[in-house]
C-alpha cells in the first residue's frame, strides 16, 4: 500500500518557515486558544518569548465613588484610563488572585519573563501581590509600592529578584520605612540599573520637605528641588532629573503633579 504523498507533519518542511508568519499576526488571546488545540502549537507558542509583548495590562476592576460616578462618565474614565478617579477593588486579594492564576503553570511563568512594564492601574499591592510579581515579571523596569498592604517582606521580594529596575516610587506607605526599605536596594545590580527613586506621602511628609537616601544607598543623590532621589553614577551621562521648580502635591496617586509645569513624573 502507498503512503499519500501529500501528507505532511508541520514540524517540517516550508511550513517551518510559514510558522512565524502566521504567529505574528496573531493577538494575545488567539495565541492562548492557538496554545490549547495541541502540544505541537503549545511547545511552538510558549517556546517562542519573541510572541509575547514585553508590556502587560491587567484587567479593570473596582468602582466609582458615588460622587464621582454623578459628574462623570464610568465608560469614559476606564476608556483615557484614569485610574486614580477609580477605587481599588473591594477585596484586598484580588490582585494577588490575578497573578496567582496567572502563574498557574510553568509555560505561564516562562512567557512573562521579558515583560518590562507592568499596567497595574488601581490595584493595589500586598506581599503576596508583590512575591507573584517578582515570580512573574523579573524584567520590569517599574514598581509602585502604595497603601498599607504591604511590608517589608513583599518589598524583599521585589529587590531580590527584579534586578533591573530603573524607577520605584513610595506612595503613601504607612507600614513601611522608605530608608530600611531602599537598603534592600543597596546592591552591585539595583546599582548599575536603578535611576530614581521618589517617596511621597506620610514617609516623606514626616522628614520635613525632603527625603534623603544618601544614607541607605550612597549613590542615589536628592535633588533638592522636586525631591527625586536620583543615581548620582549615572546622572553624567544622562539627565535623570528634570530639576522641576515647582512642589508637588496633589491627592491622588496619578492626579498629582508640579504645581510648575503640571507633570505627573519627576
Amino acid at each position: 500500500m502507498m503512503e499519500n504523498p501529500f501528507i505532511f507533519t508541520m514540524d517540517s518542511g516550508p511550513f517551518l518557515d510559514i510558522i512565524p508568519i502566521l504567529l505574528s499576526h496573531l493577538d494575545l488571546l488567539s495565541l492562548v486558544r492557538l496554545a490549547q488545540t495541541c502540544r505541537f502549537w503549545k511547545q511552538r507558542i510558549y517556546d517562542d518569548l519573541k510572541l509575547w509583548s514585553n508590556i502587560i495590562e491587567l484587567p479593570f476592576m473596582g468602582h466609582m465613588r458615588v460622587y464621582a460616578c454623578k459628574r462623570h462618565d464610568i465608560e469614559k474614565i476606564i476608556q483615557v484610563k484614569l485610574w486614580s478617579m477609580i477605587l481599588p477593588p473591594e477585596d484586598p486579594k484580588a490582585l494577588e488572585t490575578i497573578l496567582e492564576k496567572m502563574a498557574s503553570s510553568k509555560e505561564s511563568i516562562r512567557r512573562f519573563q521579558h515583560v518590562e512594564k507592568v499596567l497595574f492601574k488601581n490595584f493595589i499591592h500586598t506581599d503576596e501581590s508583590l512575591r507573584f510579581t517578582s515570580l512573574l515579571f523579573p524584567s520590569i523596569k517599574e514598581i509602585s509600592f502604595e497603601g498599607n498592604l504591604l511590608t517589608m517582606i513583599g518589598i524583599q521580594h521585589i529587590a531580590r529578584n527584579c534586578k533591573k529596575l530603573t524607577y520605584i516610587e513610595f506612595y503613601e506607605c504607612l507600614s513601611v520605612d522608605a530608608s530600611i526599605a531602599c537598603c534592600l536596594f543597596n546592591t552591585e545590580d539595583h546599582k548599575q540599573s536603578l535611576e530614581r527613586i521618589f517617596i511621597h506621602g506620610s514617609c516623606w511628609s514626616a522628614c520635613k520637605t525632603q527625603f534623603s537616601l544618601h544614607g541607605s544607598m550612597p549613590f542615589m543623590a536628592l535633588c533638592q528641588r522636586c525631591g527625586l532621589n536620583f543615581n548620582e553614577l549615572k546622572n553624567e551621562k544622562e539627565m535623570l532629573c528634570l530639576y522641576h521648580p515647582g512642589t508637588y502635591s496633589g491627592y491622588g496617586h496619578s492626579c498629582s503633579s508640579f504645581n510648575c509645569c503640571g507633570s505627573s513624573t519627576p
